[in-house]
């Protein structure tokens, strides 16, 4: 995707974001939970879930990837496979990016009831699946979520991150992503310490 491209994307995502209304969001998401699994996830022995938000500044209300864009903005994994957004040469939305946005909208306007909802989230997929759940709190956006995973000490988190400074826990395994950005030394002093790169 260009830059052009991701241009006509991001103001049909902001579009779709000021149309919101913040009674109906909650609404949905205090029915239906806030995790999901894709395609990808319901593969393997494991009982894969996760968060899916909006990567990057998509939405204009600040980077859901907790930095700085680099190109990754126009190469996101959000962008590719089922959920694809460019359905059209006008960049309309898919459903999928939609229900994103919508949680991206929860998490920015009630943050509380958003952290609230994850919880209840995780307790249920605990009690339903016990050592056979496996949790992603960032599917296509980098947020430090350490907050969350310390309250669930026996629940198994996973994550793929470009913050190689993410606190590293028992229950957390974390894959630090390169970049464009990344210098050679740095991967290498991050493999040294036996980090996931």
């Amino acid at each position: 995707m260009d830059k052009l491209q991701y241009k006509k994307l991001q103001d049909n995502a902001r579009a779709y974001y000021a149309s919101l209304s913040i009674g109906e969001v909650k609404k949905e998401f205090i029915n239906d939970g806030l995790l999901n699994q894709n395609g990808k996830q319901e593969k393997g022995n494991l009982q894969n879930w996760g968060l899916t938000l909006t990567p990057s500044n998509l939405i204009g209300k600040g980077s859901m990837c907790g930095g700085k864009e680099g190109l990754c903005v126009f190469t996101c994994i959000a962008f590719t496979g089922v959920a694809n957004m460019m359905k059209s040469k006008t960049f309309e939305l898919s459903n999928p990016l939609k229900k994103a946005i919508r949680r991206n909208f929860l998490y920015i306007e009630d943050k509380k009831l958003f952290d609230k909802i994850l919880c209840l989230d995780i307790q249920r997929l605990s009690l339903l699946y016990g050592n056979e759940l496996a949790l992603r709190l960032n599917i296509n956006q980098d947020l430090d979520f350490s907050y969350i995973v310390d309250k669930f000490k026996k629940v198994k988190f996973y994550d793929y991150s470009k913050h190689h400074n993410r606190p590293h826990k028992k229950n957390y395994v974390i894959t630090y992503s390169a970049s464009e950005r990344v210098k050679d030394d740095e991967l290498k002093a991050l493999l040294n310490k036996k980090f996931n790169v």
